[in-house]
């Protein structure tokens, strides 16, 4: 996970903003034509002799650094089931699109957004991993892994909308001041538009 987060060429100390991003990112920013994708859908496989421990980790969403790795087993069945909610084209109540609003509301402060909500990441995925590494070690079964999948989507789409709320608004009013990127701005303005997202 923590090389699925990697932003920037490795060993740069200096705070990464998302317009630097380039093909030497692990965790791809889009930027524009040059750069027209980010990383999307990132997944880690735990992979066991015996596939009833296997176990896997989805973010559902774009840019892991800023993403909550969430637990599976095979085959996932919270995922295709339950209430999940897929994504449409463009901006929807789905655990994507709740997430791409922050990620394109903090863009020109993405370093200080990212210092608010890395230690909540690392506290949910490493309390879901004791939780995920009970269940195995006790053999319960898939049903039991999906039960804690269904939780932890739940968890994770409600930070997404604390983060949208709360958060958002403390972040904003502690760096009005705008990056001076003005290409890249103007080609995040024609994406916003197309996805009906307002960034104010």
């Amino acid at each position: 996970m923590e090389i699925l987060r990697q932003e920037g060429e490795p060993g740069i100390t200096k705070p990464f903003f998302p317009f630097r991003s380039n093909m030497g990112s692990v965790c791809l920013h889009a930027t524009g034509p040059i750069t027209p994708n980010g990383t999307t859908g990132s997944m880690v496989a735990e992979l066991n002799p015996d596939v009833s421990q296997n176990r896997f980790w989805f973010t559902g969403t774009s840019i892991p650094s800023i993403s909550f790795f969430i637990p599976a087993g095979f085959s996932g069945t919270s995922f295709l089931e339950k209430n999940f909610e897929q994504p449409g084209a463009a901006f929807d109540s789905s655990l994507w699109w709740t997430h791409e609003k922050f990620y394109r509301e903090i863009q020109r402060f993405y370093p200080e957004a990212k210092r608010a909500v890395q230690q909540r990441i690392l506290d949910l995925e490493n309390l879901w991993l004791e939780e995920s590494n009970r269940i195995l070690k006790k053999r319960k079964g898939q049903k039991t892994l999906d039960t804690l999948s269904e939780t932890a989507i739940r968890t994770t789409l409600q930070e997404y909308r604390f983060w949208n709320n709360s958060l958002l608004n403390e972040l904003k009013s502690k760096n009005r001041q705008r990056t001076f990127a003005p290409f890249y701005n103007w080609q995040w303005s024609v994406w916003n538009r197309k996805a009906g997202i307002n960034v104010s």
